[in-house]
């Protein structure tokens, strides 16, 4: 009895190994995608970014307009030395992050840009 619950404490730790690994690599692939995004955006509008902050779908322009398939960043930018700011609405899709219905039902809010 002792082997075999041995054999399985041996799976069910591999099992939650390769998951966290999956995790944590899916999120940082994603991660990279968002911010290659927001620097070819900003710098297709001549600007310097200053800085990228995610921010609580509450205390953004997309507050009514997110869901859990999206994350939203705050992009503070300058261009001609004037501060800016854009919004991004970024899709949690790591093999998609520019999709128009991120919600396996087809459904929910895609990609999204707003510039101040």
């Amino acid at each position: 009895m002792k082997r075999k619950n041995k054999i399985i404490a041996t799976i069910v730790i591999c099992f939650v190994v390769i998951w966290l690994i999956a995790f944590i690599s899916s999120s940082i692939i994603l991660n990279n995608a968002h911010m290659d995004e927001i620097k070819k955006q900003i710098a297709s509008r001549s600007g310097n970014i200053i800085s990228v902050k995610k921010v609580e779908r509450e205390k953004s322009p997309f507050s009514d307009e997110s869901a859990k398939y999206n994350v939203i960043y705050k992009i503070t930018y300058e261009i001609d030395n004037i501060n800016k700011y854009a919004w991004y609405r970024g899709i949690n899709i790591v093999n998609n992050i520019h999709s128009h219905s991120p919600s396996p039902n087809g459904g929910g809010f895609g990609e999204k840009w707003m510039f101040e």
